[in-house]
């Protein structure tokens, strides 16, 4: 803040119960000038700083200091103004590639001033300039197409995705040697169904591949993001539902584009029906499901018939389910806490 020196000047006349008009007498100046000092409106000059010590005793450098410094923090507050508008400015024109208030929200950064907002958002962010954001995510989404497509806000999804799997720690490197070894284990994780994020997040790590879980914002109904940050693969799955079958499909789709080295086309379709192709037949070989029972597709029957066929083959009845709900178009099987993730 920035205090001019006529107010402790006011305050001094009224603590000494000394009127203006007469003070001003004293000083030789005109009522109107020492008023204007008393508002702010001038500033106290050398001179009548002597005038103030001979008038009131209190010296006169006590008075340039006070002028000096209330010229310096005006100065101050000038070059801070400056800097909030063009921090409220700069974080308009982001906000119009992506929502800033969800950023603020999400990250829980509570900082009043528009330049310590802006500030914070590109540190943990790692925000590039406005102009270049776009053309800096490319990867592969799986989402709705239907609802909840809004470019602006998928892509402030995608920097909370950033930002969060940027903080995996990474005990391995990524190689394609080994994605054999890989799918086989995140399968049989799947189908356990058991502590199943822990042990999906910490076997990908082993296997050079950072993931993380980021809840979905409004317009933006992602299921899983695959994508490379700093040569590094990753996933970003959002558990929009909460059930096995949602959860290990996105998953095996999600490493299908890494597996298969297409994390950078996004809108490629031939990339899409390919990653799920590798989900359904990771999941389930194509050799089980070439010989799946036949059975009345009636959603009681094909639910206990399935059940026990996934059961005899080791496979989780709930991604199996899951499977039949997509190629037979068969849904209302009855619930069950096991179609959670576990």
């Amino acid at each position: 803040m920035a205090s001019h020196p006529g107010r402790i000047l006011k305050s001094e006349l009224d603590e000494r119960n000394i009127k203006q008009k007469e003070f001003a007498t004293t000083l030789g100046m005109q009522p109107s000038h020492l008023s204007e000092i008393i508002r702010g409106k001038r500033g106290i000059s050398h001179d009548l700083a002597d005038k103030l010590q001979d008038a009131l005793g209190i010296p006169t450098i006590f008075w340039l200091n006070l002028q000096t410094q209330y010229e310096y923090n005006t100065k101050a507050i000038e070059q801070r103004d400056i800097k909030e508008q063009q921090a409220h400015n700069e974080l308009e024109d982001y906000n119009r590639v992506c929502d800033i208030p969800t950023l603020i929200k999400r990250l829980g950064i509570t900082a009043q001033q528009f330049a310590d907002r802006l500030l914070q958002l590109k540190q943990r962010l790692n925000l590039p300039e406005v102009a270049s954001l776009q053309l800096q995510f490319d990867g592969a989404f799986r989402k709705s197409v239907k609802v909840g497509t809004d470019p602006r806000m998928v892509m402030t999804w995608a920097l909370l995705a950033k930002a969060t799997v940027s903080n995996e720690p990474l005990p391995s490197t990524y190689s394609h040697d080994r994605d054999q070894d890989m799918i086989g284990e995140l399968v049989g994780i799947l189908h356990q169904n058991r502590d199943t994020i822990v042990r999906v997040r910490q076997a990908l790590a082993n296997y050079g591949i950072r993931f993380a879980i980021v809840e979905k914002v409004d317009k933006a109904s992602i299921d899983g993001y695959s994508f490379i940050l700093d040569g590094v693969p990753c996933i970003v799955l959002t558990l929009r539902y909460q059930r096995i079958d949602n959860f290990a499909f996105t998953l095996m789709h999600e490493v299908g584009h890494i597996v298969n080295d297409d994390t950078d086309n996004l809108a490629h379709l031939f990339a899409e029906e390919s990653a799920d192709n590798f989900a359904s037949s990771s999941l389930i070989p194509d050799r089980l499901w070439k010989n799946i029972p036949s059975v009345q597709m009636k959603p009681f029957s094909v639910q206990k018939v399935y059940t026990q066929w996934a059961i005899e083959n080791h496979l989780d009845p709930w991604i199996v389910l899951g499977r039949v709900s997509h190629e037979f178009k068969i849904w209302n099987f009855r619930g069950s806490a096991n179609r959670q993730i576990q």
